[in-house]
């Protein structure tokens, strides 16, 4: 699935892991509506921001990996790319969107930049 553009207005549906003790669902699906805002450094390239118009949670980042249907109402979207690098502590995912890159190394986590991220641009660019 494609990560839609920042404005663009998309209906995304999610599924979770239901918790409740007293349900017998073990899935939950939850459908939110919204604009889609420009994410934070902090957010992952596999994940995008939208707003919900609840003013208790204004803002809701929801990650491809839990979305199981994109409803593209206006706008465009952009595919993400993902990339295995190497390393002597193990191999890390480096996922790509747009500009947008992100790390699953605790110090891309930490300083919002590592050396995974700078040889995937190197390759890439």
């Amino acid at each position: 699935m494609n990560i839609p553009m920042p404005n663009s207005v998309v209906s995304v549906t999610t599924k979770y892991r239901n918790i409740s003790y007293y349900s017998k669902d073990e899935f939950k699906y939850l459908t939110k509506k919204g604009k889609v805002l420009k994410s934070p450094k902090w957010v992952s390239a596999d994940s995008f921001c939208i707003e919900t118009g609840d003013p208790k949670f204004p803002v809701s980042v929801i990650k491809m990996t839990q979305v199981t249907n994109i409803e593209l109402i206006a706008g465009e979207s952009i595919s993400v790319r993902k990339f295995k690098v190497e390393s002597k502590k193990g191999t890390y995912n480096v996922s790509v969107s747009g500009d947008h890159f992100s790390c699953d190394c605790i110090g891309f986590k930490y300083h919002s930049k590592c050396k995974h991220v700078t040889a995937v641009k190197e390759k890439i660019c």
